[in-house]
């Protein structure tokens, strides 16, 4: 029997690690503005699965704020735009350390993470090793946040079981793009042979 050969499905967390690494975020330090920075662009991905371009390019007017969420305009993808929203309790206390100590600093970037006098998006790089590490969790490629991304989503539609509301979530224009994230759950191939 031939197979066509398949794209390779990208590393995810299962549920377990998702929910662990989660717990490792929280107990990291925040000392300096850095340390907060990493964490919150961490809790910032982990929630909402923005893209590292996304993050970059976060200005300040792209965030808006109810009672109980921020919500951030996202610029995607051939400059498709979407919502995504992350509730206060989640990242309100830390957002608000990392605003206190990004104006002592008097840095006057529009961009939310550039912690310089830059006009330009920050560069950001973070990698997830030394929490995956910790957890014994390692990915054979992809530690960095482009990993919490694709945890993120397949987390997405094994809680929802919906593709288009995955879709919309991610920012995908096409719907192929996020149909990897079906196959990622070998749970959904156990339920259609329950059927017969």
């Amino acid at each position: 029997m031939n197979f066509a050969k398949q794209k390779k499905l990208p590393s995810f967390l299962n549920d377990f690690y998702y929910k662990a690494f989660l717990q490792e975020v929280k107990e990291l330090q925040e000392t300096s503005i850095y340390d907060i920075r990493k964490k919150l662009i961490i809790l910032l991905v982990y929630y909402t699965g923005i893209r590292t371009r996304e993050m970059r390019n976060l200005i300040f007017d792209d965030i808006k704020e109810d009672r109980e969420q921020y919500i951030f305009k996202i610029s995607g993808k051939c400059s498709q735009e979407r919502l995504v929203s992350i509730k206060k309790v989640f990242i309100g206390n830390l957002m608000q350390k990392f605003l206190d100590k990004r104006k002592a600093m008097l840095c006057q970037s529009p961009f939310l993470f550039q912690l310089k006098n830059l006009n330009q998006p920050p560069n950001i790089c973070i990698n997830l090793k030394p929490i995956l590490k910790k957890l014994n969790c390692m990915q054979p490629r992809g530690n960095m946040l482009h990993l919490l991304r694709h945890s993120f989503a397949s987390f997405v539609y094994r809680e929802s079981r919906d593709i288009l509301l995955t879709q919309k979530a991610l920012g995908h224009a096409n719907i192929s793009n996020t149909q990897i994230y079906i196959h990622m759950n070998s749970d959904v191939y156990e339920k259609v042979s329950s059927f017969f």
